[in-house]
């Protein structure tokens, strides 16, 4: 167990493997090991390589199966959240308006 858990960190810290090859690693661990001491450090692994690799929908259903997240696993699901929400959005919908385009502004004395 801990071999396996120290081999998937040494892989997923080399920067020469993609964090999705990680991920797999990381979650064959946890299917092997669901109770281990080392599963909720596993959780955040997999949580970063989702986010890592731009894949928000992962991280989501990873932070989902967490049964106690991390302080650190809840701001990434609202990072995850945040930036996946564009790409949810239906194609027909219209953006809510930019803070800027809100803002007052004074009248045009030239337009009086």
């Amino acid at each position: 167990e801990t071999a396996l858990y120290n081999y998937a960190v040494a892989k997923s810290q080399g920067g020469r493997v993609p964090f999705g090859n990680s991920v797999a690693l990381f979650e064959s661990f946890l299917s092997q090991y669901p109770q281990s001491r080392y599963a909720p450090e596993v959780q955040d692994y997999i949580v970063t390589g989702y986010l890592t690799d731009n894949n928000y929908e992962g991280a989501l259903r990873a932070i989902e199966a967490m049964r106690r997240p991390s302080a650190e696993a809840l701001d990434a699901k609202q990072r995850a959240l945040l930036r996946s929400a564009p790409a949810t959005m239906p194609p027909d919908a219209t953006p809510p308006p930019s803070a800027a385009s809100r803002v007052p502004h004074p009248p045009d004395p030239t337009k009086a």
